[in-house]
């Protein structure tokens, strides 16, 4: 026998067995079981009693409504948003008066103000996720802006969202104490009117 005959042979086996082992897969003769619906077996809806509740007790008595001028009702969100808005003081004390800086506001449209304040600006990823963890360790809200890795840089650090200039003061204040970084840069989102 040559060889080219040989490896005919040898193909023909490999195929009547590739044959044999496919021909059960590729044509199902039980098609009995196909033709069978499955029996379905479904649970009766369970008998849920009612529990009576009772009605809860006012635990302040009940307020007269409170009559509001007609001149603040039309205009509530302005008296928010606008500067002016202060308590005259009470005999002449400074005291009563109103930091502008302590004061959360709105802007045109009644959303907050908040501040952000940037700590730092990192070409390279791996130096603005340091800062981060450290500024984190130390209990500060800090994120990188842009958030993955794989963005282009530069990296910004930054700290917040805060509501007042008095707590973004506070947090630069912190920061330049906590860390070597001794410039911080306070960010204002949202326009007050």
């Amino acid at each position: 026998m040559n060889s080219e005959l040989k490896q005919r042979l040898v193909g023909a086996g490999v195929l009547l067995i590739l044959a044999g082992l496919l021909w059960p897969l590729l044509f199902d003769f039980d098609q009995r079981e196909a033709l069978e619906a499955p029996a379905l077996t479904i649970p009766s809806m369970p008998v849920v009693k009612k529990v009576p509740v009772a009605k809860p007790k006012p635990v302040l008595p009940a307020a007269k409504p409170k009559v509001i001028p007609s001149s603040t009702k039309k205009q509530p969100l302005k008296a928010l948003i606008s500067d002016t808005a202060k308590p005259a003081p009470i005999a002449g004390k400074a005291a009563n008066e109103i930091n502008d800086a302590d004061r959360p506001r709105l802007d045109t449209q009644g959303v907050p103000v908040s501040f952000v304040v940037q700590v730092g600006r990192f070409k390279r990823w791996s130096n603005a996720d340091a800062l981060r963890s450290s500024l984190i360790s130390n209990k500060h809200k800090a994120y990188i802006k842009p958030a993955i890795s794989t963005s282009p840089g530069p990296y910004t650090v930054l700290i917040g969202p805060l509501l007042t200039y008095a707590k973004a003061e506070a947090v630069v204040n912190k920061v330049k104490v906590q860390t070597p970084i001794k410039d911080a840069m306070i960010k204002r989102f949202g326009s007050v009117k």
